[in-house]
């Protein structure tokens, strides 16, 4: 399976070559349906940030709650001031790694998956993220 759209732009054509932009990626919907499980919350934000070459990015972030180790409850929501925390931890990571590069860099690091869990999951406390996907 491929996970991942991505989205580029045309921009020339020179006989049998063309010059793409990269314009955007996101999952698909398979990628989307797997990730979403019963008794969780999801966790949503967007963030514009401008990269060091100049790009302006908007960089959606998507994290779910899990259960902490030993929880007897069957569900494992998160209160409304829980889940502002979640985001502005999101928000923060998020902004952090996209401004220390240029778009290059970054493209390769959203299809490595380096953006997944432990720069959101320890600051933010209970319940705590099981994973971070950032989409372009």
């Amino acid at each position: 399976y491929r996970t991942l759209k991505l989205k580029v732009l045309f921009e020339d054509v020179n006989g049998k070559e063309c010059l793409t932009n990269f314009y955007g990626m996101d999952f698909t919907t398979e990628k989307l349906r797997s990730l979403v499980r019963k008794w969780q919350q999801i966790v949503e934000c967007s963030v514009d940030v401008k990269t060091t070459d100049g790009y302006i990015l908007r960089v959606f972030g998507m994290a779910f709650t899990k259960k902490q180790p030993r929880q007897q409850k069957k569900t494992a929501y998160a209160q409304s001031a829980q889940l502002r925390a979640i985001r502005q931890q999101m928000m923060k990571v998020i902004t952090e790694q996209c401004t220390s590069c240029d778009l290059k860099a970054r493209r390769q690091v959203h299809f490595r998956g380096y953006l997944q869990g432990d720069g959101v999951c320890r600051p933010a406390r209970l319940p705590h993220p099981e994973r971070l996907h950032p989409q372009g």
